[in-house]
């Protein structure tokens, strides 16, 4: 996630975001941080339950079923 430098670890936040045109709204908290030249990359420990955690799971098994079949990579 890329966000200003002056996020404070454990912030949480309310995350929006599609994944194969599946809306997924989530709460997380930032976990870690790794600076960069002109920005700073947060790591995210989402706070969900099993049926979210199992939808995103089998969106991410058919977005890499997807790409196998096209052979693209990003």
């Amino acid at each position: 996630m890329k966000t200003p430098n002056d996020l404070p670890m454990y912030t949480k936040l309310d995350i929006s975001f599609n994944l194969n045109s599946t809306l997924f709204e989530v709460t997380g908290a930032i976990r870690w941080k790794k600076t960069l030249s002109t920005y700073t990359i947060k790591g995210i420990q989402l706070e969900n339950d099993d049926f979210t955690q199992k939808r995103i799971i089998n969106e991410l098994k058919l977005y890499v079923k997807r790409d196998e079949k096209t052979g693209y990579r990003h």
